[in-house]
């Protein structure tokens, strides 16, 4: 039961570190289309299409609403689109500026987070295999012991079977 306790432990610990690398995969790829777009919507209020497709380097109209939506959605800002005028009407946006300067820094914080976690990982991944062999080891040891059980078990059967064969 313990072994199986410390497999679920490190099953649910696999998930979770799983999940933290998607969220951070998340928050990376809507940081850049964030700190790419947004700190123009901080001084303009109006920000035209054509700037949007430059700035996020997207390829259709419908591929930079969508993420304009999502972040809406995600309440990244609060704005309008204005698809007839072929612009985004800007009522308030969340976070903060960051220079270019900074984002070394914040390439650096993010690759020694993702080394964390890979390290993180890997050590799970040992002592997952480290608790299957020790799970494998306490079966091999339950089977001999059931064995054994059922030789002595045989064994004192065929002595009470001769015992009372004698007695006869």
């Amino acid at each position: 039961m313990r072994v199986q306790m410390h497999c679920w432990f490190f099953s649910f610990s696999l998930w979770f570190v799983s999940v933290c690398c998607l969220y951070l995969l998340f928050v990376c790829i809507y940081s850049c289309f964030y700190f790419n777009c947004f700190p123009t919507a901080v001084w303009c209020k109006i920000v035209f299409y054509d700037d949007l497709e430059r700035m996020l380097e997207t390829s259709s109209l419908r591929e930079l609403e969508d993420c304009v939506l999502e972040c809406i959605d995600k309440e990244l800002l609060m704005a309008k689109l204005d698809q007839r005028n072929r612009q985004m009407l800007v009522e308030w946006t969340f976070g903060r500026d960051v220079l270019e300067t900074d984002l070394n820094g914040m390439l650096a914080t993010l690759t020694k987070w993702q080394r964390n976690c890979e390290s993180t990982l890997k050590q799970l991944d040992r002592e997952i295999a480290d608790a299957n062999a020790r799970k494998a080891a306490r079966r091999n040891e339950m089977t001999e012991h059931e064995e054994r059980v059922a030789l002595i078990k045989t064994n004192i059967e065929s002595a009470t079977h001769n015992t009372l064969m004698g007695m006869q």
